[in-house]
C-alpha cells in the first residue's frame, strides 16, 4: 500500500450507522446499570436527609386533601397491619421508585458541568422529570385497569391522580436533588402506608 492510501487507512474513520445501532443495547444496558449502582449506593448526607423532611411537609398537605376529594380514605376501616407495610415498601413503593425515578431520570452526576452545560442540563432536566411524572400518574389507571378491578374507580378518579403526581412529581425533584433512590423510597413509603393505615385498604385492596 502506498503511503497516502496507508496513512488514511490509519486514520480513525467515523462510525457507521450499523454500528452505531449494533451498540445501542449495550449502551442503553451500560447507561442503566450506571444509574442502578449509582442510586442504590449513593451516600446519604444530612442535607439529603432535611430535603426529604421537607418534601413530606410540602406534599402532605395537598395529598390529603386530594385523598379527601376522592374519597381515599375510610376511617371506620382504618387497621394496622404490619405484613401489610412491609410489603408496600418493595411494592409498590421501591419498585415504582426504581422504574419511574431511577431508570428514566438523568442522575444528577450526568447533569454535572464536567458532563453537560448548564444551559442544557436545566431543560434536559426538565424534560425527563415532566416525563417521569407523567408516566407515573398514567401508570395507576392502567394498572388498575389491567390488574386491580376493585380500585379502578379510585385510580381513575381526578383527586387521585392529581395525588399521584404531587407524590411523583415530589419525588422526581427530590432524586434529581440527592441522587439516590433511598429517600424517594422512604417518601413513597410514608404517603402509602399512612393512607391504608386510614382505611386505604378497604378503598383499593391490594
Amino acid at each position: 500500500m502506498d503511503p497516502p492510501h496507508l496513512a488514511l487507512a490509519l486514520l480513525p474513520h467515523p462510525p457507521t450507522l450499523l454500528s452505531d445501532i449494533a451498540s445501542l443495547p449495550w449502551d442503553l444496558l451500560s447507561l442503566l446499570f450506571s444509574r442502578l449502582s449509582r442510586a442504590f449506593l449513593s451516600p446519604l448526607p444530612l442535607p439529603a436527609l432535611l430535603l426529604t423532611l421537607l418534601l413530606l411537609l410540602l406534599i402532605s398537605p395537598p395529598i390529603y386533601l386530594c385523598a379527601r376529594w376522592s374519597d381515599a380514605l375510610s376511617l371506620p376501616h382504618a387497621r394496622f397491619d404490619p405484613l401489610l407495610l412491609l410489603q408496600i415498601g418493595v411494592v409498590p413503593c421501591l419498585f415504582e421508585e426504581t422504574l419511574f425515578r431511577v431508570l428514566l431520570l438523568p442522575h444528577p452526576a450526568e447533569l454535572s458541568p464536567d458532563v453537560m452545560a448548564r444551559d442544557e442540563a436545566l431543560p434536559f432536566a426538565l424534560f425527563w422529570w415532566l416525563l417521569s411524572t407523567v408516566l407515573f400518574v398514567l401508570y395507576h389507571p392502567v394498572c388498575a385497569l389491567l390488574f386491580r378491578e376493585p380500585a379502578v374507580r379510585l385510580f381513575t378518579h381526578p383527586g387521585f391522580l392529581l395525588a399521584c403526581a404531587v407524590l411523583g412529581g415530589g419525588s422526581a425533584w427530590l432524586y434529581l436533588s440527592v441522587g439516590s433512590v433511598w429517600p424517594c423510597v422512604a417518601v413513597h413509603w410514608v404517603v402509602v402506608a399512612v393512607w391504608l393505615s386510614l382505611g386505604g385498604h378497604h378503598q383499593a385492596p391490594l
